[in-house]
């Protein structure tokens, strides 16, 4: 004899159990794909499309993971946004999904320009830590302090100048040559350019390393007057040697055009002392 229980049948059942039946029964259902994160596009058709034209959307997604923890070991406040390599790797995923999204990526020629900058700072602080640890090696005549390691820095300073020029003039006429077409007039300009920036910056070099000697020979000259007087001892004939030296020099500065900031045309002549001169204090001798 059967007999029925009281409440709802399991057919029925609560709005909750007809829920649970609607969701058992749509198991199986395949999902409409969905576009990628900020593109038009499912990854699917992304990476399809990334192949078809040569590419690997997935590859250059584990090598951009892979390069942002690289980049995270290697220095935590690390800003993938001030990076030029993972913009223009994220600029090529988003073209691949269809996003809008476009970094802005430095030129080559500005990234020479910012490596410059950092390459000069680390000369500069060296320069300025061994000069700490030895001190003034003398004092001229005008109280000024003359450190022996300052002679090191410039010259490093300027083979970066140099470096850096030849650099900016070779990518200069690689952009110009991708633009414009091999052999052509703005090709043949952006040579002749370099040509010329090359020259004005082994002159500078070159007239800067002529400055130097005549500083560490006035120098040299008064280190020994110090010690002929020390010992009570004639100095008049060194005397006479630093004043012909010290004429040359400011004869050497006239030829410039200018005694004081040594140009020649619109190319400053001693910019690449000048950052060391303020980092070190006005009152620092080049030797």
């Amino acid at each position: 004899m059967g007999f029925k229980l009281p409440g709802k049948s399991i057919q029925s059942g609560t709005s909750g159990h007809r829920s649970a039946l609607k969701l058992v029964e749509t198991i199986g259902t395949p999902r409409k794909p969905s576009n990628a994160y900020g593109g038009d596009r499912t990854w699917e058709q992304g990476q399809k499309e990334s192949k078809a034209a040569g590419g690997d959307l997935n590859q250059t997604t584990r090598d951009q993971k892979a390069y942002e923890k690289q980049k995270k070991a290697e220095n935590p406040d690390w800003n993938k946004r001030e990076d030029n390599q993972w913009k223009k790797r994220q600029n090529t995923i988003n073209a691949a999904v269809g996003s809008k999204k476009v970094y802005e990526v430095d030129s080559e020629v500005e990234k020479i320009k910012d490596k410059q900058v950092v390459t000069d700072k680390k000369i500069v602080d060296k320069g300025e830590d061994k000069m700490a640890k030895k001190g003034p090696k003398q004092t001229n005549e005008e109280g000024e302090k003359v450190y022996g390691a300052a002679d090191d820095v410039t010259k490093k300073l300027n083979k970066s100048e140099q470096t850096t020029t030849k650099k900016i003039g070779k990518q200069t006429v690689k952009d110009t040559r991708k633009e414009f077409g091999r052999g052509s007039d703005e090709v043949k300009t952006a040579k002749a350019e370099r040509r010329e920036e090359n020259k004005k910056t082994k002159r500078m070099v070159k007239t800067d390393k002529k400055d130097r000697k005549f500083v560490r020979k006035d120098e040299r000259y008064d280190r020994k007057i110090t010690k002929r007087k020390d010992k009570g001892k004639d100095t008049s004939r060194l005397e006479t040697k630093k004043a012909k030296n010290t004429q040359k020099e400011k004869e050497f500065g006239e030829s410039l055009g200018s005694t004081t900031t040594k140009t020649k045309g619109n190319k400053d002549l001693t910019k690449n002392t000048k950052p060391t001169e303020k980092k070190l204090g006005n009152k620092t001798t080049f030797l």
